[in-house]
């Protein structure tokens, strides 16, 4: 359920990024597209963060520092775009902070989702091929869901994407302390 959310994400700025990078913010196209190498970069950050942070914490606490990476950079992300609803602005400040907060969520993303397919598929080594076959379906129709709820709340505005990040983020923090943690 973590890969599918913070895929869900992902996914979702793939879907929602031109319309609010592009046509709200002016954004030329392609400078929209060498934004992916810094989420590349991002991501590469993430699992490398992540692989660092193995010589002194176990997954499951990675998996934490990741969820309260998206988190935080989720709702800077919402309170910056709220702020902007009532004062102005500029697009190239928008811009900047829609890409550096979206470079913060996948790197978390990358600390959670790496971690979370690890333990997930641990004990069942037997039959490895079957259980990612099935994990993936799973996942991806988490991933589907998502992004089309994305697409229900567009609504030509900047509002939706940062909130609806943030709601899945608050989600995943709840996830992982109820039926993660507790086992």
């Amino acid at each position: 359920l973590l890969v599918g959310l913070c895929n869900g994400i992902n996914f979702s700025y793939y879907a929602e990024g031109p319309f609010s990078l592009i046509d709200i913010l002016g954004l030329s196209p392609s400078m929209y597209g060498a934004t992916f190498g810094l989420l590349a970069l991002a991501t590469t950050a993430g699992g490398l963060i992540s692989r660092k942070l193995h010589n002194h914490l176990n997954s499951l606490e990675i998996i934490k520092i990741g969820i309260w990476l998206t988190i935080a950079s989720c709702a800077i992300f919402s309170v910056v775009v709220l702020v902007a609803k009532f004062v102005n602005i500029s697009s190239e400040n928008l811009i900047f902070i829609t890409i550096f907060c979206m470079m913060l969520t996948m790197a978390g993303n990358c600390m959670v989702s790496t971690n979370s397919l690890a333990k997930s598929l641990q004990h069942y080594k037997q039959a490895i091929g079957t259980a990612s076959a099935l994990f993936g379906f799973f996942y991806y129709i988490v991933v589907a869901l998502i992004t089309l709820a994305m697409g229900i709340l567009h609504n030509g505005t900047l509002i939706p994407m940062p909130i609806f990040f943030l709601a899945i983020g608050v989600g995943m923090k709840i996830i992982f302390k109820k039926l993660i943690k507790n086992q």
